[in-house]
């Protein structure tokens, strides 16, 4: 079946159909005497952030993206509060310590909250964990 390049769903609303971007392989296909159901939900607009432009590399980051909107692992109830520190304060807090980045305990760049972030190798967090018994503790965790 061969749909138009553009619906008019309401007065408002036009969806576009096109393969260009996403390959045949993602279009639209129905069997025979198959209709039709519009679903209709949130937009997602991809921002391309791999350098390799190959599909199969844009199609996995997207995806990555996209998982990241959906669920938001900062809004856990058991997660503890993590910030990060300015180029400052890290150094303050080297300073302080009396320590490398490398004798800190260390966090992942593979760590989901590494990839929220955005962060790099060698930038350090401050972790605050507050349970009822134990009040505040605070941690320190760098990059690797």
């Amino acid at each position: 079946m061969v749909f138009p390049k553009m619906t008019r769903i309401c007065n408002h609303f036009q969806m576009f159909f096109s393969t260009h971007y996403a390959g045949i392989s993602l279009g639209i296909r129905l069997g025979e005497r198959e209709s039709w159901k519009k679903v209709f939900g949130s937009v997602f607009i991809y921002l391309n952030s791999v350098e390799d432009e190959s599909p199969l590399e844009l199609w996995a980051d997207a995806k990555e993206q996209i998982t990241d909107l959906v669920v938001n692992i900062t809004k856990h109830k058991m997660l503890p509060k993590h910030e990060t520190l300015s180029a400052e304060e890290q150094q303050s807090l080297l300073n302080k310590l009396d320590v490398q980045p490398d004798q800190i305990p260390r966090m992942l760049v593979t760590d989901p909250i590494v990839k929220y972030y955005r962060l790099e190798k060698g930038q350090i967090l401050k972790v605050t964990y507050d349970g009822p018994s134990t009040g505040a503790i605070v941690t320190y965790r760098c990059v690797m």
